[in-house]
C-alpha cells in the first residue's frame, strides 16, 4: 500500500494534479488509504487481539508490544511527512511552451503556485538539462531566480525539468519537456524532412489559391499557382538536400500571414504577397524574385451608375482618369496590403475619396454585393478583381483597371508577387530563387503554363480570351491581348 502511494505521488502528472488541488488530493489519498487499511485490519483484527492478549501475559511480550507501537508511530510519522512533501506545489511549464526553435535561443517559462513561509525569502529555481528523459545524476543544473530561463547551450536537443527551492527546501521536479533547436530553417527542413509554408487562411485567392474538390479522405483539396509553386520549391529542395520533403501548410489570417516566419513556425510564406521594401523592413524578412506582376483595379456594383473612362494619354499631360471620377466615394480595402500603402500615397493627390479598412481582402468585395453598403468601391489587385467578377455570376460586379497615371509613380505602377523568408535565411532564399528562375526559363511546362493551367482549372467554362487577364503578367504588356508572334517567340 505504501509503495503504491509512493509511486502515485512521485508520478509527475499526479504531482501536478495534487499541486493544483491540494486539499482534494490529500482527501482522496487519505480516504483511499483508510478504506484499504481498514479492510485488511478488519479481516485479521480478531487474530491480532488474541495474539496481543497472549503477549501481554509475559514481560517479553509486553516489551514487544511497546516496540511495535514505537515502530508504528515512526512509520506513521514518516508516511505523513512523505505525503506532505509530495503534495507540495511543483513548477509547471507553461501550456503554450514553445518546444521547437529556429534561429532563436531556447526559452523556458513556467508557473509556480507555492509560497515561502518567510515573506522576505525569495523563491529560486533549479533547471536540469539532460540528453534523455530519464535524467542522469551528472546532468547539468542551472540556477534561475525567476519563472523564465534562457539556456546558452549549443546542443540541438534537450530534455528539461525544473524545481523550486522554497525556504531552503527543494520541491519535487516538474514534468519534463523536450526542446529542439535549429540554426536555420534549411537545417530544420533537412532534419525533419518537412517544408512548412505560411499561407493565408482565405481559400479564395483568384487563381493563386482555391478549393478544387476533395481528396479521398474527404478533406478540401487546395489548388492554384501558389500551391504548384510550393510543390516545385519542395522538389528543388529534395534534390539539394538529397531527401524526400513533405509539405505542411500553416494558415493564418491575412493580417498575421508573416507571423509564422517571425516565430519560426514556417519556413517560407507563399500567399500572393506583393514585394514591398516596407514589409521587408517591418517584418524583418526578405523577398525572392517575383513570379507574377499585377496592378490595381476598382470593383464596383453595376447598379451604382459608376461610368469609368478608358486609359488614354491626354496631350502628354498625366492625369488620373479613374481615381478622379470617384467623387468622394468610399473605397474599401484590405488592411496591411499593398493597396493600403497605395491609397495612403494617393490621398490629397487631386483626387477626392475616403477609405475604410477591413481585416480580410475579400470583405469589402462582399460588402459591395450587400443591399445596403457603406462603401461604393473596393480596391484590390487586378488578378483578384478579375477573378472576383468571374466568380460572381449575377452580373452585379464590374471592375476597372487603374491607369498608369493613377499611380504616384506612373513609370512603376505594378507590384510583384514574391516568396518571403526570414531576413537571415540566405541559403533558403537562394533555393527559392533558383526554383523561380528555372520555372521562368521553361517555356513549355514552366511558370507561364502553371499560371494558365490554374486559370483554366479555376474557371473551366470561361473562354480563353476572358481568362488572359487572370494569368498574364501586367509587366509584360497589355494582358488582354495575345502577344505578337515573332521569329523569336514562335519557336
Amino acid at each position: 500500500m505504501f509503495g503504491f502511494i509512493s509511486w502515485l505521488l512521485s508520478n509527475p502528472d499526479t504531482s501536478y494534479y495534487f499541486s493544483k488541488h491540494h486539499h482534494a488530493g490529500a482527501c482522496c489519498i487519505a480516504f483511499g488509504s483508510i478504506v484499504v487499511i481498514a479492510a485488511i485490519l478488519f479481516s485479521s483484527i480478531s487474530k491480532l487481539c488474541q495474539t496481543l492478549r497472549q503477549m501481554k501475559e509475559t514481560r517479553r511480550g509486553l516489551a514487544g508490544i511497546i516496540c511495535l507501537g514505537i515502530i508504528a508511530a515512526m512509520l506513521s510519522w514518516g508516511s505523513v511527512d512523505y505525503v506532505l512533501i509530495r503534495l507540495q506545489p511543483v513548477p509547471v511549464f507553461h501550456p503554450k511552451q514553445q518546444t521547437t526553435f529556429v534561429r532563436d535561443p531556447v526559452e523556458l517559462t513556467w508557473t509556480f503556485s507555492g509560497k515561502a513561509e518567510n515573506p522576505n525569502e525569495q523563491i529560486v529555481y533549479e533547471v536540469e538539462a539532460g540528453d534523455k528523459q530519464e535524467f542522469d545524476p551528472h546532468d547539468r543544473l542551472f540556477p534561475a531566480d525567476s519563472t523564465s530561463f534562457y539556456p546558452h547551450e549549443k546542443a540541438n536537443e534537450r530534455w528539461w525539468r525544473v524545481r523550486a527551492i522554497v525556504d531552503g527546501t527543494p520541491t519535487p521536479w516538474s514534468a519534463p519537456i523536450h526542446t529542439v533547436r535549429y540554426e536555420n530553417a534549411l537545417e530544420r527542413i533537412k532534419s525533419t524532412g518537412t517544408l512548412v509554408i505560411g499561407v493565408s487562411s482565405d481559400t479564395s485567392q483568384g487563381i493563386f489559391k482555391f478549393l478544387a474538390g476533395k481528396d479521398p479522405a474527404g478533406v478540401d483539396r487546395e489548388a492554384g499557382v501558389d500551391i504548384e509553386l510550393v510543390k516545385q520549391i519542395a522538389k528543388h529542395l529534395e534534390s539539394v538536400l538529397n531527401r524526400e520533403i513533405r509539405i505542411i501548410f500553416n494558415p493564418k489570417s491575412w493580417e498575421s500571414v508573416f507571423q509564422p516566419i517571425q516565430d519560426g513556425t514556417a519556413d517560407i510564406v507563399v500567399a500572393a504577397v506583393s514585394k514591398l521594401r516596407s514589409r521587408e523592413e517591418y517584418y524583418k524578412i526578405r523577398f525572392s524574385d517575383g513570379y507574377f506582376c499585377t496592378g490595381k483595379s476598382l470593383l464596383y456594383s453595376t447598379a451604382s451608375g459608376f461610368n469609368p473612362v478608358e486609359c488614354k494619354p491626354s496631350a502628354g499631360k498625366c492625369t488620373a482618369p479613374v481615381m478622379s471620377r470617384l467623387n468622394g466615394g468610399v473605397v474599401g480595402y484590405g488592411r496591411k496590403t499593398a493597396t493600403a500603402e497605395l491609397l495612403d500615397k494617393l490621398r490629397g493627390k487631386n483626387v477626392t475619396f475616403t477609405t475604410r479598412a477591413f481585416a480580410e481582402v475579400d470583405i469589402p468585395v462582399r460588402k459591395l454585393l450587400a443591399s445596403r453598403s457603406e462603401i461604393q468601391f473596393a480596391m484590390t489587385d487586378t488578378a483578384f478583381a478579375e477573378a472576383r467578377v468571374l466568380e460572381d455570376d449575377s452580373d452585379k460586379l464590374a471592375s476597372v483597371r487603374l491607369c498608369d497615371c493613377d499611380y504616384p509613380d506612373p513609370k512603376n505602377p505594378f507590384d510583384e508577387y514574391a516568396v518571403a523568408v526570414e531576413q537571415s535565411e540566405t541559403e533558403l532564399l537562394n533555393a527559392v530563387n533558383d526554383t523561380i528562375r528555372v520555372l521562368k526559363s521553361d517555356k513549355i511546362n514552366g511558370l507561364d503554363q502553371i499560371l494558365e493551367d490554374a486559370a483554366t482549372k479555376r474557371f473551366p467554362k470561361v473562354a480563353k480570351e476572358k481568362l488572359r487577364p487572370l494569368y498574364k503578367s501586367e509587366c509584360s504588356g497589355d494582358p488582354t491581348k495575345e502577344p505578337e508572334r515573332t521569329a523569336a517567340n514562335a519557336l
